[in-house]
């Protein structure tokens, strides 16, 4: 009866320790998902986003047959872009 005992204890101090192991590593990983891996993932989602919206504009703007109208929305395109209006080339610039 007493080594039953002893193993059952035995078997209760090991599942214990597991489930901590599995709590910790668990932890671990949430605290890397939060720092690391969602930053990067919301980074690359936005860079993608930006860069269809820019092409979609872009798109839009070229399609525009008369000059001045095309002028006047590559210029509003610049500065909601936060960039300067190039006039000779009407483009954006930095």
């Amino acid at each position: 009866m007493l080594a039953f005992i002893k193993g059952l204890s035995s078997t209760v101090t090991l599942v214990a320790g597991a489930l901590v192991g599995v709590g910790i590593c668990f932890g671990v990983m949430s605290i890397y998902n939060e720092w690391v891996v969602y930053p990067r993932i919301k980074a690359e989602t936005t860079a993608i986003v930006e860069a269809q919206a820019r092409q979609a504009t872009e798109a839009a703007i070229n399609e525009v047959n008369d000059t001045a109208e095309r002028a006047r929305a590559m210029r509003k395109h610049c500065s909601d872009s936060g960039l300067q209006y190039n006039s000779a080339t009407i483009s954006c610039r930095q």
